[in-house]
């Protein structure tokens, strides 16, 4: 959207799905120390205004709203309001079915 203004983001009124990224450490995980260290800095206010500013995503951050300007802090888009989530579906694992996603998303992608 910020880079071409012709296009906005919609909820469904049948309702969004939404999904999630996670930090995560693995079970082998050789140095589960750092791991924590590295998801502590992620989740400060100042680096997550970093991950919105430089790659669009939402942070879990309620504090890193009084960093943002005005109109990232109330975007829909990247703090979705309650009752959309509310009439929402939090994606499940589409198992097998991850080949026909992809296929579809790099179609959308590419026209």
């Amino acid at each position: 959207m910020k880079e071409n203004p012709n296009i906005r983001f919609i909820y469904p009124k049948e309702g969004a799905i939404f999904w999630m990224d996670n930090y995560s450490i693995t079970k082998t995980a050789k140095n589960v120390s750092a791991a924590y260290r590295f998801i502590d800095f992620m989740l400060r206010p100042e680096s997550a205004k970093t991950v919105i500013e430089t790659m669009g995503f939402s942070m879990p951050n309620e504090g890193v709203k009084a960093l943002l300007n005005e109109k990232d802090a109330t975007s829909p888009v990247l703090f979705p309001p309650a009752a959309e989530i509310e009439n929402g579906v939090l994606q499940a694992d589409v198992g097998e079915a991850i080949d026909t996603y992809e296929k579809y998303w790099n179609k959308l992608k590419t026209n």
